[in-house]
């Protein structure tokens, strides 16, 4: 944590803090290994220390009724 911590500062102090948007794709400070496109019923488990991003494009129309847009879920499950 300590190294990634510097790594980040360094990163913050060298080019400012990036735009404040969902990262689509690779950036300076991401690179994209993996992406899962919405489906319904669809179900992303992954460890809570993995960095991780929606992919949703800077043009994307939210709608924020119930009835009609995305319903989303962010669950924390702890297995000993």
């Amino acid at each position: 944590l300590e190294r990634y911590s510097r790594a980040i500062d360094a990163e913050l102090a060298a080019h400012g803090p990036p735009p404040a948007e969902y990262i689509n794709g690779d950036t300076p400070e991401f690179e994209r290994i993996a992406c899962f496109e919405a489906a319904p019923n669809r179900m992303l488990v992954y460890r809570s220390v993995s960095l991780h991003s929606a992919d949703i494009p800077s043009d994307f129309g939210f709608d924020a009724s119930p009835r009609t847009g995305r319903l989303t879920a962010n669950t924390f499950f702890f297995f000993r």
